[in-house]
C-alpha cells in the first residue's frame, strides 16, 4: 500500500488528479492548448489575433500574456506537425496572428 502522502488524489468523476486519462500532469496547460487548437479548427482559414484567443478560451477578464499563445502553438505544433518547423496545419500569419489550414 502507498503511503497517504504519495496517494493519487481523484476527482469527484474519479480521474486522477482532473486528467480524463489518469495522468498526473501537474497543470492544465493541455487542455488550453486543446482548447485553442479546438477554436481554431472550428473556422479553418481565419486568422485570430492572440488577444481574440486568449478573449476566447480564457475570457475577457483573464490575466494571461499574448505571448503565452505561442508557447501553446509551439506545443501544438510539435503533436500534430510532421515538421513543426514547416507546419502544414496550425500556421502563423505574420503581423497578425495564428490559423488552421483550410
Amino acid at each position: 500500500m502507498r503511503h497517504p502522502s504519495r496517494r493519487r488524489r481523484r476527482s469527484a468523476s474519479g480521474h486522477h488528479d482532473g486528467d480524463p486519462h489518469g495522468k498526473r500532469t501537474g497543470s492544465n496547460s493541455g487542455t488550453a492548448s486543446h482548447a485553442y487548437l479546438t477554436h481554431l479548427a472550428r473556422q479553418p482559414g481565419r486568422v485570430f489575433t492572440r488577444a481574440q484567443l486568449l478573449d476566447a478560451i480564457r475570457g475577457a477578464d483573464a490575466e494571461a500574456f499574448d505571448r503565452a499563445i505561442d508557447a501553446h502553438v509551439k506545443n501544438l505544433r510539435r503533436k500534430i506537425e510532421r515538421d513543426p518547423r514547416r507546419p502544414r496545419y496550425l500556421l502563423t500569419v505574420h503581423g497578425v496572428g495564428y490559423k488552421f489550414a483550410e
